[in-house]
């Protein structure tokens, strides 16, 4: 597989990846009832950030056939800051439950909780986009016409997953400016 397949592959299947964790965080809110604290909805929105900035450079692919060095640049440079932002709001929230004693924020995943397991997600994205930064072929081939239906389909899927994560936080917020540090039901309709 020549390197720049394997990188639209790395591309889609990151947004696939991130888009996943998305829903997992919404089956935890809505079939968990676990109401995620601010924090944890700017580590959302910081995910979601990711996502846009890989759906940039393919979409870059799609319509152009394929990418210039700018637009890798630019989809990598803003995966790395939104990346640097989602982990920066997950240490901070590390570190308000880091005292012993302190059973943290929500139920553990697997001994870690959601806040931790964002932090890794964050990492792992400032090292795909860096790897994708060293392994940048000074051509990038046309993207297979058999994946244009896939990758359309997919940035259908995350602009489904983006609409109903603003539906959840509306539905936890209300009209209220600010979100409850410590939320327990949803200010606009009640489960």
């Amino acid at each position: 597989m020549q390197t720049s397949k394997l990188l639209y592959f790395g591309y889609s299947a990151n947004i696939f990846v991130l888009t996943g964790v998305l829903c997992g965080s919404l089956y935890i809110q809505f079939a968990l009832n676990e109401f995620p604290c601010p924090l944890c909805m700017l580590q959302r929105m910081a995910m979601i950030l990711c996502a846009l900035s890989l759906v940039y450079m393919l979409s870059k692919t799609l319509y152009y056939g394929s990418p210039n060095s700018s637009a890798v640049s630019v989809s990598n440079g803003l995966n790395i800051v939104s990346s640097l932002v989602g982990a920066s709001i997950s240490i901070r929230q590390i570190l308000l439950h880091i005292m012993p004693g302190d059973p943290g924020y929500g139920d553990a995943i697997f001994g870690l909780h959601i806040y931790t397991w964002a932090l890794i997600v964050f990492m792992c994205e400032i090292a795909f986009s860096a790897g994708v930064m060293l392994l940048n072929p000074n051509h990038w081939d046309k993207l297979p016409l058999s994946w244009h239906k896939l990758i359309k389909v997919l940035f259908g899927w995350l602009a489904i997953v983006v609409f109903v994560f603003l539906l959840a936080t509306f539905n936890e917020e209300g009209f209220n400016w600010v979100l409850p540090d410590n939320p327990t039901e949803n200010a606009f309709i009640n489960f």
